[in-house]
């Protein structure tokens, strides 16, 4: 990712430390994953993370009212954070092993995949509580139908 800060000073962003999973993180300057590695069905998870590194790992489930998150799904993943004031942006990088697919909570992966293979996938970024940018064209971030095919090579 990298976020552009055009029309603020980019000491202006929030983000702060905290614990693994809390939803305060959704009231800060966030990016956003969302990958569906088997686009036939509905499991996917929700990748979230701040300026500051700090992470949110959900499942989303679908209920009649909306979405509920499962928060037991807790895989190693990484982050990495570059901050450049000088060209008013933020750079993000993240890294999610293929075995944290085939976790206790969230087991959606049975072989890693193969070139050809396809995935969905959506990226988001938030600004304090607002869905600012995607890579697709949607209503909302968990809008499915619009993500955008991840092929391997």
């Amino acid at each position: 990712f990298t976020c552009e800060e055009p029309d603020m000073r980019i000491d202006s962003i929030v983000g702060s430390e905290g614990p693994r999973d809390a939803f305060s993180i959704f009231n800060e300057d966030i990016l956003e994953i969302f990958l569906q590695p088997d686009p036939k069905k509905y499991d996917y998870c929700h990748l979230v993370f701040n300026v500051a590194g700090r992470i949110t790992d959900l499942i989303p489930k679908k209920m009649p009212w909306g979405y509920a998150n499962v928060t037991k799904w807790n895989p190693t993943w990484k982050v990495k954070i570059r901050i450049d004031t000088k060209a008013s942006r933020w750079t993000a990088e993240a890294a999610l092993p293929f075995d944290a697919l085939r976790d206790e909570h969230f087991n959606v992966l049975q072989k890693n995949p193969a070139k050809g293979d396809v995935w969905k996938i959506n990226l988001g970024r938030e600004r304090r509580t607002m869905e600012y940018s995607a890579i697709t064209v949607l209503k909302n971030f968990h809008e499915r139908a619009s993500y955008r095919e991840l092929v391997f090579e």
